[in-house]
């Protein structure tokens, strides 16, 4: 996460986000693997990307009531000063046993890369954190992804892509989406 790049004000869809995001990340997750470990980036972090202090306590309630244990760790690399003032500010209101696992990384790359393998492997770390990885975001491959996984999760709720979703327009998707959808849900139907 880059809390840098925040550029919305609409708090309640941004809280809406995060659930989205942790509930892919948890659809995502392979067989046995329970916990997720953050990482999250603070350069070029400032006031004016901070959010309100409502808006993180909201954050905080919703990942400790209703994501409890998902966290195995935060790793929150070069916070700046301000960021710490707005951390103690914060964190009495955090659970202790969650509290345990935010990790600060700091210092050059060798030594971020040294504090990040205690947690992960660095092969799926990003070069520009000390890592290996040379991942570079590409929407359509993301968002195809999504598109995937969001068939998957509807077919697991037992909602059918091409009825409900056509005939309540409960979804606010694109035509093109839903036939990426469509041919998504008839490939993985021929694969079983």
């Amino acid at each position: 996460m880059y809390p840098s790049r925040e550029n919305s004000t609409d708090y309640e869809k941004n809280i809406k986000l995060l659930v989205y995001t942790v509930e892919r990340a948890i659809d995502s997750m392979p067989e046995g693997v329970e916990q997720m470990c953050w990482v999250i980036d603070f350069n070029g972090y400032s006031t004016r990307n901070a959010p309100p202090f409502s808006v993180a306590k909201q954050t905080l309630s919703i990942l400790n009531d209703c994501y409890p244990e998902r966290l195995g760790s935060a790793l929150l690399v070069d916070t700046p000063f301000i960021f710490n003032i707005f951390w103690r500010a914060i964190s009495p209101f955090i659970n202790p046993v969650t509290k345990a696992k935010i990790n600060f990384v700091k210092g050059n790359d060798t030594e971020k890369a040294k504090q990040f393998s205690k947690f992960m492997d660095v092969a799926h770390l990003e070069k520009h954190f000390g890592g290996e990885s040379d991942f570079v975001y590409n929407h359509q491959e993301f968002w195809q992804n999504e598109i995937e996984l969001d068939v998957i999760r509807l077919k697991r709720l037992g909602i059918s892509v091409t009825n409900k979703a056509e005939e309540k327009k409960e979804f606010a998707l694109t035509e093109e989406d839903k036939k990426l959808m469509l041919e998504a849900s008839q490939q993985e139907s021929q694969t079983v």
